[in-house]
């Protein structure tokens, strides 16, 4: 009787706990639509002479040139890492694309890469030839740093030749 009570009192501590857990599993989360920012190193097979080029430049550093307490701040984040403003400040200190990337002068690349992917050569989704305005966004007078800014004799550095 007594064997029988203790595997009663199991097997009632056993449902308890099972109808425990069930009532506080969360309910399963929908997954987030993908980013349209693919990262440089999805550039890189397609263009491996100006990714090699970006990979030593300042703007691939840009993020690590930040001090501590400047990579808590948006403002600064605007501009040395690569992503649309709600995720570069969820991120913080650790972005997932750190750095003056491909995209953050082409635009976000995603549909380029797809494409590309599929159907080569890509012709959709970035800006081929940046203008003067979107270097403007970081290279001015509200940085800290500013020292000039010269795009026609400036813009060659980027990858390598004046295009």
């Amino acid at each position: 009787m007594r064997n029988h009570l203790a595997w009663s009192v199991a097997l009632v501590l056993i449902l308890a706990a099972g109808t425990v857990v069930a009532q506080e599993a969360p309910p399963p989360t929908p997954p987030k639509p993908d980013s349209p920012y693919v990262g440089a190193a999805a550039c890189k097979p397609c263009h491996e002479a100006i990714y090699d080029k970006w990979s030593k430049s300042g703007h691939q550093r840009s993020f690590e040139r930040l001090g501590a307490e400047d990579r808590l701040k948006p403002d600064c984040l605007a501009c040395h890492v690569t992503g649309p403003a709600d995720v570069v400040a969820a991120q913080l200190d650790k972005p997932s694309n750190p750095g003056v990337q491909c995209e953050a002068c082409h635009g976000p690349a995603r549909a380029h890469a797809e494409q590309a992917a599929t159907n080569p050569p890509a012709k959709k989704g970035l800006t081929l030839k940046p203008g003067e305005a979107v270097c403007l966004r970081c290279h001015n007078i509200k940085s800290p740093h500013f020292r000039g800014f010269f795009f026609n004799a400036m813009v060659g550095m980027v990858h390598g030749k004046n295009k």
